[in-house]
């Protein structure tokens, strides 16, 4: 691993380029319509990250002025961790920002991300799948309104019902656990820092062989 490049130390704890055997490489996920939403799409591999920010940051599409709202989590500078266990972790926000091509804004537009990590011998991130109000995201990026059946309505994109019921299961996996206080911690000194979640995640919540 490459410590150098931007996303150097978010990557070391994901799979990055994988093994080409049993560990496979690290994805990254964004789920929507590329077409409507340039940021969508899956990115593959140690560059995952700096390819799709590369992209939300792009000044002449990305987005500016990228917060989250701290009201939908205080206590963590707007950042939930609903669930987590051995193998996987949620995490929760409200993205504030403005899609610099089109003019408009992003208010409280909701994240959901689901983190699995490999299992418990490799405790690494291997996959991260970004799942969001796709209707809300579809409208801010586009240069117009869009309409959906001829309604003047947009079509919310949820997350599976497989991906809902499997975030059930992993709230009702969850106990308290001293590295939530740790995980309170790291967000508070790195606050305002999306890369951390992945460092974070895989740092609290990774399992080892002994547990």
């Amino acid at each position: 691993m490459d410590s150098t490049d931007a996303y150097g130390a978010s990557m070391a704890y994901t799979t990055g380029d994988g093994n080409g055997d049993d560990i496979p490489a690290f994805e990254f996920r964004w789920h929507g319509p590329s077409s409507l939403v340039p940021i969508a799409g899956t990115y593959v591999g140690r560059n995952a990250l700096a390819q799709f920010f590369g992209l939300v940051f792009d000044p002449s599409n990305g987005v500016a002025g990228f917060a989250f709202n701290t009201a939908f989590a205080p206590n963590t500078y707007g950042v939930r961790v609903p669930a987590y266990n051995c193998q996987f972790a949620i995490a929760q926000w409200q993205e504030m920002s403005q899609v610099i091509s089109s003019g408009k804004t992003v208010s409280y537009g909701d994240n959901t991300v689901v983190y699995t990590f490999l299992n418990g011998s490799y405790p690494y991130i291997v996959s991260a799948d970004v799942w969001v109000d796709g209707g809300q995201y579809q409208d801010a990026f586009g240069p117009g309104q869009i309409n959906c059946n001829d309604y003047n309505t947009v079509v919310v994109q949820n997350c599976s019902a497989d991906t809902l019921a499997s975030a059930v299961a992993f709230s009702s996996s969850s106990t308290e656990d001293p590295t939530l206080s740790l995980l309170v911690l790291v967000v508070i000194l790195g606050a305002m820092n999306f890369v951390l979640l992945i460092v974070l995640l895989a740092g609290f919540f990774g399992c080892n062989k002994d547990n």
